[in-house]
């Protein structure tokens, strides 16, 4: 394999790009991808909810897969999510015979034991790791107070995004569906503040530590399509809840986050901005949970040339050049208000 394009694979891959993967490696055809490829394309079936596909093609190149620790643990990956945790666990004790050192490998044989009703201690000698997914959640009583804030000031919830696997924070995706008040979505992390983030050491005190993310989107936008066009605010939002724990840092208002190429292919946006909850009215921006607060800031996404402006200029000068409905819902055809602004 290329090894420009292998490393093309795998930015994309940890960019959560799974559909770009799909369409490039399913443009080369069966007979165009070696093993290895066909390996990285199950796991991206499998990373997009595409579990049967993923287990026709790791079916499609089996013998190969007979050793190979990775071919058992994608295929238990696809059984355990199509709810068939004993093909699964098969595939997991397999993978794990293979790799003994595989923490990714026990968490799921645990995981399948557990639905199973089945006793979860391994038999391996190093086992060490078998609760390597040990997510930061919420304690209960403040998982209530940030739903509730969440019903009151964004809307009922009409449904729940569950992060299924979660090596860190749970990040979970509250949706408000279009009322006639507030006429778009609004999708509001649920996770990221039960972790407190790296504040700078003047701040402390301040009750800066813990925040939420939303960010709204039109009536018309497919917020139940897998699709890459309409799934790529989902993975934002996720990305940037993960963003402080990752880096040792924090977020705050008026911060941007580059990305360094535009979030999807039908948006040119390449980063974002975090700003007040401004279109849900006072109280909107904070919730009160024991201990302290949780701050809310909204994701609005930014073009190139206006993150390099706010950088030069400053958040409020970024500002003046935008409307409120810029700053409100997410746009994909608005206009970049800096443009020309640095030339």
């Amino acid at each position: 394999m290329n090894p420009e394009f292998f490393e093309l694979l795998m930015l994309w891959h940890d960019g959560d790009e799974h559909e770009k993967i799909i369409k490039t490696l399913e443009g080369l055809g069966k007979e165009g991808m070696d093993y290895a490829l066909k390996g990285i394309l199950a796991r991206a079936y499998n990373n997009s909810g595409r579990y049967p596909d993923a287990l026709d093609l790791l079916f499609s190149v089996a013998d190969q897969g007979s050793g190979d620790p990775l071919w058992h643990f994608r295929a238990g990956y696809s059984y355990y999510f199509m709810q068939m945790e004993r093909l699964a666990l098969e595939e997991f004790e397999r993978a794990l015979e293979l790799d003994p050192e595989d923490g990714d490998t026990r968490t799921f044989i645990r995981w399948c034991r557990g639905r199973l009703g089945m006793e979860t201690t391994f038999k391996t000698a190093d086992c060490a790791a078998a609760d390597d997914y040990d997510p930061v959640i919420y304690p209960q009583e403040s998982l209530r107070a940030v739903s509730e804030h969440i019903v009151r000031y964004f809307g009922s919830c009409s449904e729940v995004l569950r992060e299924i696997v979660s090596p860190d924070i749970q990040v979970d995706i509250f949706m408000a569906e279009p009322s006639p008040e507030r006429n778009f979505y609004t999708l509001v992390t649920v996770g990221m503040g039960a972790r407190e983030m790296n504040v700078p050491e003047g701040l402390c005190g301040v009750m800066l530590e813990r925040a939420e993310l939303l960010l709204c989107l039109p009536p018309e936008w497919n917020v139940k399509s897998e699709d890459e066009r309409w799934r790529w605010p989902v993975r934002l939002l996720k990305s940037l809840a993960r963003f402080p724990g990752r880096g040792g840092t924090w977020l705050g208002w008026g911060h941007t986050v580059s990305c360094g190429h535009p979030l999807a292919e039908n948006a040119g946006f390449t980063g974002s901005i975090l700003l007040a909850p401004a279109p849900f009215g006072d109280g909107a921006a904070v919730c009160q949970v024991a201990g302290g607060e949780i701050n809310f800031y909204q994701v609005v996404p930014l073009y190139e040339e206006e993150m390099a402006y706010k950088v030069e200029k400053g958040v409020e000068a970024l500002l003046d050049r935008m409307n409120d409905s810029m700053l409100s819902v997410v746009d994909i055809s608005r206009r970049n208000v800096c443009r020309s602004a640095l030339s």
